[in-house]
C-alpha cells in the first residue's frame, strides 16, 4: 500500500477518535470547570468536601484491597494448576476461567444470595450452630471487597498462567543443578518473570474496581462511591437540580486516579524479566500425598469459582415465594421461565441487548480493524497516539464514559449528523462500542504483528490488488484473532450494567437493567433471566471454539 494512502486512513482514525472519545472527553473537563460565571474551581471545591471526599477515599482503598483479594486468589491459583501435573488439572484450569461467564450484575445478584442475611452461607451457619437468626452475613464494604476479589481473580489467573505456560524452563534446571531450593529458584526466577503479569493484573483490576458500579450501588448503598456518586448526584430519586458539574469533577478525578495507577503499574511491570522458553516443557508429576493434596486444593478452589453459578441456576427453578428459613428450596418450578418465554414484554429486554450489542460489536470490529493496520503497517510514528486514544477507554470508569458521552450529545453536534443522541435509543451501542475497542483492538495488532508482511509484498508484485490480499491472506491469518475479539466484545456487551443503566430509555432497556428492576420483587425471576444471560455468554464462547477448530482444519 502507499504511504500516502496510510496518511488518508489515519486521518480517518483520528476523526472517528476526535469525534467520540476525545470530544466527550474535551466537552467533560470544560464542564468540570464551567459555570453559568465563568470559569471556576467549585465543582472540585465541592468534590473535595464531605460525602464526595469519602466516596473518592473508599473508592481508592475498596480497589486496593479488592487488588489484593484477587491477588490472593488467581496468583496461588496459577503456580497451583500450571507448574505441577495431577489428576484434573486440566478440568479444573478450565473452570478457573468461570467468573468470565458471569456478567456483573449477575455475579452481585449470585453473592447477594449466598452472603447477605437471607443467603445461604447465614442460613448454613444457623443450622449448624443452632440459632435464631441467620449469623456471619456480610454486606457493605466487606462484601464488595469479596465480590470484587472473586470478579477479578481470573486476570492474575489468566495472565500468570500465560507467563507459567512460556517460562523458560532452563533457568530453573540451571538452577537446580547448583543447589538452589524451591524457595531461592521462586523468589530469584519465578516471581521476577511473574511480575509483568502481575503489574498489568494489578492495574486491570484496580481500574475495574474504581469503575465497578452494580457492587457498590447494591451491595453497600449507604457507603458513598466515587461511581455511584456521579449517578447519584444526576440521577437518583428525589433529585431537582442535577449537579453536572460536580458529577464532571468527580469524572475527572476518577479518570486521573486510574490514570495515575497505570502508570505506577507499567513502572513497576517494567522491572520484570519476563523471559520466554526455547524449548517444550513437561509439567513434573506429583505423587502420593503431595499429589492427593494438590487434588483436593485444586477441587476446592475450583468449586468456589463455581459456586455462584451453581446457585443462582438453584434459585432460577425454585418456587421463591414457598422458600422461607430453610436451607434448600422446598419446592422447584419451571414458572420463571414460562412466564419469561410467554411473554413478548419479557423477552424484549434480551432482543434489545443482543441487538445493540450486534450494533456495538460491528462497528467496533471495524473501527479496531482500521487502527490496528495503521498501528502495526504503516510504520508511522503518529500512530503511536492511535494506539493510546483507543486505548484510552479502559483507564476510565464505566460511569465517566457513560457520563461524558450523555452530556457530549445532549445536543446536536456533527458527528452525531445534528441529531440529539441522548434523547434516543443510539447513545447506548455508541457507549457499548467506545467502552469494548480495548478490548478488540489488542488481540488484532497482536495478530497482525506475528504475521509476515513479505507475503503481501509478495502478492502485490505479482499484481494482486490490495482487496485480493486482505481476502486472501491477511484476514486468513488474522481470522482466530477476529473471532476471539468478536466474541469478547459481544458478551462483553451482553453483560454491560453501568453504561446501560445511566443511558438506557423505555425504549430500548437492555437485559441487565430489566434484571435489577424485578429484582426487588422478583428474585427467582430475575435469577432465570440470569441464567439465560449465562448461557448466552457460554454459547457465544462455545461458537468461537467451534470456529478456531474449523480453521485449524480448513
Amino acid at each position: 500500500m502507499k504511504h500516502s494512502s496510510w496518511y488518508y486512513f489515519g486521518a480517518g482514525c483520528f476523526l472517528l477518535i476526535a469525534a467520540y472519545i476525545l470530544y466527550p472527553l474535551a466537552a467533560l473537563l470544560w464542564e468540570s470547570f464551567h459555570t453559568e460565571d465563568g470559569l471556576t474551581l467549585t465543582h472540585y471545591q465541592d468534590a473535595f468536601s464531605n460525602d464526595a471526599l469519602m466516596g473518592i477515599w473508599n473508592s481508592i482503598w475498596v480497589s486496593v484491597l479488592s487488588t489484593l483479594g484477587a491477588a490472593c486468589i488467581g496468583f496461588p491459583a496459577s503456580l497451583l494448576l500450571q507448574t505441577r501435573t495431577f489428576p484434573g488439572r486440566k478440568l479444573c484450569s478450565l473452570l478457573m476461567f468461570a467468573p468470565l461467564m458471569l456478567p456483573p450484575l449477575v455475579g452481585m445478584f449470585a453473592f447477594w444470595l449466598l452472603i447477605t442475611d437471607i443467603g445461604f452461607f447465614p442460613k448454613l451457619f444457623q443450622n449448624i450452630f443452632g440459632t435464631e437468626r441467620p449469623i456471619g452475613a456480610m454486606g457493605g464494604i466487606a462484601a464488595v471487597i469479596l465480590v470484587h476479589a472473586y470478579s477479578f481473580s481470573v486476570y492474575f489467573y489468566a495472565l500468570c498462567s500465560a507467563t507459567l505456560q512460556r517460562r523458560d524452563y532452563a533457568l530453573i534446571e540451571a538452577a537446580r543443578s547448583l543447589g538452589a531450593g524451591f524457595w531461592r529458584i521462586f523468589f530469584s526466577i519465578t516471581l521476577p518473570q511473574l511480575l509483568p503479569s502481575l503489574a498489568s493484573a494489578a492495574a486491570l483490576t484496580f481500574m475495574m474496581s474504581m469503575g465497578s458500579f452494580s457492587a457498590p450501588y447494591i451491595l453497600a448503598n449507604s457507603t458513598p462511591f466515587l461511581s455511584v456518586l456521579i449517578y447519584e448526584v444526576n440521577f437518583a430519586e428525589g433529585v431537582i437540580e442535577p449537579q453536572y458539574g460536580l458529577a464532571a469533577a468527580l469524572s475527572v478525578i476518577g479518570a486521573i486516579i486510574c490514570t495515575v495507577f497505570l502508570i505506577l503499574a507499567r513502572r513497576w511491570q517494567d522491572r520484570g524479566q519476563a523471559r520466554r522458553g526455547t524449548q517444550q516443557f513437561t509439567l513434573p508429576e506429583l505423587h502420593a500425598w503431595p499429589k492427593r493434596l494438590a487434588t483436593t486444593a485444586a477441587c476446592v478452589l475450583t468449586f468456589f469459582m463455581l459456586l455462584p453459578q451453581l446457585y443462582i441456576t438453584l434459585i432460577a427453578f425454585c418456587d421463591y415465594p414457598q422458600w422461607d428459613t430453610s436451607l434448600l428450596p422446598p419446592a422447584y418450578t419451571l414458572d420463571n421461565y414460562q412466564s419469561i418465554f410467554n411473554s413478548d414484554s419479557a423477552l424484549a429486554p434480551i432482543l434489545n441487548s443482543g441487538f445493540y450489542s450486534f450494533i456495538a460489536l460491528i462497528v467496533c470490529m471495524l473501527w479496531s480493524l482500521l487502527a490496528a493496520g495503521i498501528i502495526v503497517r504503516s510504520k508511522k510514528r503518529w500512530a503511536i497516539g492511535i494506539d493510546m486514544c483507543m486505548m484510552l477507554p479502559l483507564a476510565l470508569p464505566g460511569t465517566v464514559i457513560a457520563f461524558s458521552l450523555l452530556r457530549a450529545f445532549s445536543v446536536a453536534t456533527p458527528q452525531t449528523f445534528f441529531v440529539v443522541l441522548a434523547h434516543g435509543v443510539w447513545l447506548l451501542p455508541l457507549a457499548y462500542c467506545i467502552r469494548c475497542l480495548p478490548l478488540a483492538l489488542r488481540p488484532l495488532v497482536l495478530a497482525l504483528e506475528s504475521s509476515d508482511p513479505s507475503h503481501e509484498e509478495a502478492a502485490r508484485s505479482l499484481g494482486a490488488s490490495p482487496m485480493r490480499c486482505l481476502q486472501t491472506i491477511i484476514v486468513p491469518h488474522m481470522w482466530p484473532a477476529i473471532i476471539a475479539a468478536s466474541i469478547l466484545v459481544y458478551v462483553t456487551c451482553l453483560g454491560e450494567f453501568v453504561a446501560s443503566f445511566m443511558l438506557y430509555r423505555h425504549a430500548n432497556i437492555p437485559i441487565s437493567v430489566y434484571m435489577y428492576q424485578i429484582f426487588q420483587s422478583g428474585i427467582a425471576k430475575a435469577a432465570a433471566y440470569s441464567v439465560l444471560l449465562m448461557l448466552l455468554m457460554l454459547a457465544a464462547s462455545g461458537l468461537q471454539q467451534l470456529l478456531k477448530r474449523k480453521q485449524l482444519v480448513t
